[in-house]
C-alpha cells in the first residue's frame, strides 16, 4: 500500500513538472510571438497604425470639412486612416499643446497655419512658438475673405466704401467674427490701410453678423465664401470685393481689395500639417509628399474649391518661412488697432 502510494505521488510530480514546463513553454511562445510582431510592426513602412490629426476647431465648420476631405485623400494614398481630432480652445493652444506633447512618431499631427501666427501674436503667454516648436510639413489650402454689404446697399465698391467713411468719420460700421479672428484683423487692417475712422463690432457667429447686417446695425461684414455664400444666394447681402491678392476662382467677377484702390491690402488665410518636434525626417518626407499627391486629386481639390479653398502644397521651409511673416504681420495690425493681449 505504502509502495503503490510513492508510485502515485512521484507520477503525480512528474506530471505536475511536464504542466509547469508547458505552460513557461506556452508564455514563452506567446512573449516571442508579441516580440516579434512589434518588431515587425516597428519595422513596417510608416504609418502602420492610424494617424490622427489634430484639429483647433470644433466639428462642423469650414475648417473642419476642409480637414476631412484632405484626410480622405491621404487615407486613400496611404491604405492608413488618417483621423480628425476636434480640439477648439483658447485660440488653438489646446490643439497645439496636445501636438507638442505627443511622441515625435508621425502619429499625431497639427493643422498649423496663419491661426497659430495671431494666436502667437494675440496671447501674452503661449505654450508655443508656431514657427519653431513643430516640424512643418506642408501647406494646404489657402483661402481669402469677403467684404459684403446689405444687398441693395448703396456701398456697392471699395471706392464707394471708403469715400463715405471719409465724408462721415466714425459713421460707418464693420461687422467681423470674434474679436482677434482673421475676418476682424482683416477689417482692421482695411481701416488702417484705407486711413479711414470706423467702427469694427465683432460677433459670435456668421448668422449674428449676416442678421446685424440686414438689420442695417453694420454697413458692411467681413467673412468667408463658406459662410456668406448662403446669404448671398438668398440675395440678403451683396459682394463688394474679395481681400487676396488675386481674384478668387469661385467669384471671378468680384474685383479684389488690392486693384479697388488699396494695392497693399491683401489677407489670406492659410492652413498647414505640422508634426511634434523631433519627428523623424524620413516621416515628414513621406507626409510631405502624400499631401502634394492628395492635394491635386480631382475630387479634392473639387471639394475645396467649393469651400472656397484653393489647394496650396509647399515645403517644410515655405511653411516656417510663411509663420514667420504673418506673425510679424498681425502684430503690427494687433498693436495699431490697440487690441489688448488677452
Amino acid at each position: 500500500m505504502a509502495l503503490s502510494l510513492q508510485n502515485v505521488w512521484t507520477k503525480a510530480r512528474i506530471a505536475h513538472r511536464a504542466a509547469v514546463r508547458l505552460a513557461i513553454g506556452a508564455s514563452l511562445a506567446l512573449l516571442v510571438g508579441a516580440v516579434t510582431q512589434c518588431a515587425a510592426q516597428a519595422a513596417s513602412p510608416y504609418p502602420n497604425k492610424p494617424v490622427h490629426i489634430v484639429l483647433p476647431y470644433g466639428p462642423g465648420g469650414v475648417a473642419d470639412v476642409e480637414l476631412r476631405i484632405v484626410a480622405q485623400g491621404l487615407s486613400d494614398l496611404t491604405k492608413q486612416q488618417f483621423l480628425i481630432d476636434n480640439r477648439a480652445g483658447a485660440g488653438g493652444i489646446v490643439a497645439g499643446n496636445t501636438v507638442l506633447n505627443a511622441p515625435p512618431d508621425g502619429y499625431m499631427l497639427l493643422m498649423d497655419g496663419n491661426n497659430n501666427s495671431i494666436t502667437e501674436a494675440l496671447f501674452r503667454s503661449v505654450p508655443f512658438h508656431a514657427a519653431t516648436s513643430f516640424e512643418p510639413i506642408s501647406t494646404l489650402a489657402g483661402f481669402d475673405f469677403m467684404i459684403v454689404s446689405k444687398y441693395g446697399s448703396p456701398l456697392k465698391t471699395v471706392k464707394e466704401l471708403i469715400a463715405d467713411a471719409r465724408a462721415h468719420p466714425g459713421k460707418l460700421n464693420f461687422g467681423t467674427i470674434t474679436a482677434g479672428s482673421t475676418s476682424n484683423l482683416a477689417a482692421e487692417l482695411f481701416r488702417s490701410v484705407a486711413g479711414i475712422k470706423v467702427a469694427i463690432v465683432p460677433y459670435r457667429s456668421t448668422p449674428e453678423m449676416i442678421a446685424a447686417l440686414v438689420r442695417g446695425d453694420v454697413d458692411v461684414a467681413f467673412d468667408t465664401y463658406t459662410g456668406l455664400k448662403g446669404a448671398m444666394a438668398g440675395k440678403l447681402v451683396a459682394a463688394i470685393a474679395t481681400t487676396g491678392s488675386a481674384r478668387s476662382p469661385v467669384l471671378p467677377n468680384v474685383p479684389t481689395v488690392a486693384e479697388s484702390g488699396l494695392p497693399k491690402y491683401d489677407v489670406t488665410s492659410w492652413n498647414a500639417l505640422s508634426a511634434p518636434l523631433h519627428t523623424p525626417a524620413s516621416v515628414i518626407t513621406f507626409l510631405n509628399q502624400k499631401v502634394r499627391q492628395a492635394m491635386v486629386l480631382p475630387e479634392v481639390k473639387t471639394k475645396l474649391l467649393k469651400l472656397g479653398m484653393v489647394s496650396q502644397t509647399s515645403s517644410p521651409a515655405e511653411v516656417t518661412a510663411r509663420l514667420n511673416s504673418d506673425f510679424k504681420k498681425w502684430s503690427a495690425v494687433i498693436k495699431q488697432a490697440g487690441i489688448k493681449k488677452q
